[in-house]
């Protein structure tokens, strides 16, 4: 009968574990981080379980990584006004190419710019 409880207690032990271990990752996902900013703090979660310090790591990063770090287009770090000027630069090839008309390429503009 000990064995039975000894071996409930491992079980229990090992799911509250993994339960721990994924928390840095349901936060970061919740805040809406993804791509290979999700899979840093994947990674250094699960790395937890044997240095117990990178848990912690992953932990900070999904509470203070910025929201917006992965932007459309790949374009990292190249703020609002990257961002901007990429997304002009597509809608003026869609117009080019025939695919929107100068109405459509003017109301999308005037959102962006805003």
């Amino acid at each position: 009968m000990a064995w039975f409880l000894i071996l409930t207690m491992a079980v229990l032990c090992i799911v509250f574990l993994i339960f721990v271990i994924q928390i840095p990752i349901f936060i970061a996902k919740g805040r809406g981080i993804s791509g290979s900013d999700l899979s840093t703090i994947i990674v250094l979660s699960w790395l937890g379980i044997f240095l117990g310090v990178t848990w912690l790591v992953a932990l900070i990063l999904s509470l203070v990584w910025p929201r917006g770090a992965q932007q459309v287009g790949g374009c990292k770090g190249c703020g609002a006004a990257g961002d901007i000027a990429e997304q002009l630069d597509k809608l003026h090839k869609l117009k080019k190419k025939g695919i929107i008309s100068q109405k459509e390429f003017d109301s999308e503009k005037k959102k962006l710019l805003g």
